[in-house]
């Protein structure tokens, strides 16, 4: 993982780890491959959320959000910084999920932590979807 406002996210240590804010990139891959895709999310303190609520939180979201509203798969919240913690959190994340292929396994991903390629998988399925049966498939019982 790493931070494009921070040199060395590893070894940063806020002066107050009950108070801070960043945005972190996560690398994420398979293990035979060397390619990785990019997870960007902002992590932050609930103290330092609530005092910042009205500002931009890391990158700019997809959707228009009003005044006094956030949406949160962007958004990582812990009580106290800690590098390993949230390193671990992350790769439990990403282990806890498979899939067939790789497009599959990072949209999962991306339900929690947005994936740098979301919008394009959305647009293959989109064009690859009278190839593929009907979701949900039709009901069944009442359902």
């Amino acid at each position: 993982m790493d931070s494009r406002a921070l040199p060395d996210l590893g070894s940063f240590m806020p002066d107050d780890p009950s108070y801070f804010g960043i945005s972190v990139m996560a690398l994420v891959g398979s293990t035979d491959a060397p390619d990785a895709d990019s997870f960007d999310f902002f992590v932050c303190s609930p103290s330092w959320l609530a005092e910042h609520f009205d500002e931009p939180l890391g990158q700019a979201p997809r959707t228009a959000e009003p005044d006094g509203l956030h949406f949160g798969n962007r958004l990582v919240l812990m009580r106290r910084w800690d590098y390993a913690v949230l390193r671990k959190a992350i790769t439990d994340l990403c282990e806890a999920f498979e899939a067939a292929d790789w497009g599959t396994l990072a949209s999962r991903i991306a339900r929690t932590i947005p994936w740098e390629y979301d919008y394009r998988y959305d647009q293959f399925l989109d064009q690859t979807a009278d190839q593929r049966p009907r979701f949900p498939p039709a009901a069944v019982d009442g359902c």
